[in-house]
């Protein structure tokens, strides 16, 4: 929950094995290094640099990797998306390019 805090941001790796879950916020996923599967909302997608995941609000999903990775993850309110903003980004499950900057 993030109560008065409008995001929160982690560096996130995942291994193998993973579980089903939600949560009552909106996650951005962004591959920084690696690969991810993910399983969101039944859509699956392979993310990495510079391909970005949206995870709404309740919304059944779960991530994995069989190789080493890095992950920003941004836990935010989806309102702060405007009235169809989270449906859009909902739409697709890899969801948005973008620029990666790579390792130095």
């Amino acid at each position: 929950m993030l109560g008065s805090v409008p995001a929160q941001v982690w560096i996130r790796s995942y291994g193998a094995e993973s579980s089903v879950h939600l949560h009552d916020f909106a996650q951005l996923v962004l591959p920084l290094e690696g690969a991810v599967s993910m399983d969101i909302g039944g859509r699956e997608a392979v993310l990495s640099p510079g391909l970005a995941g949206f995870v709404d609000r309740a919304t059944r999903h779960e991530q994995a990797s069989r190789q080493a990775n890095r992950v920003l993850v941004v836990d935010f309110d989806p309102a702060c998306l405007g009235p169809d903003g989270a449906e859009r980004l909902a739409a697709r499950p890899g969801c948005a390019r973008w620029a990666a900057r790579p390792p130095a």
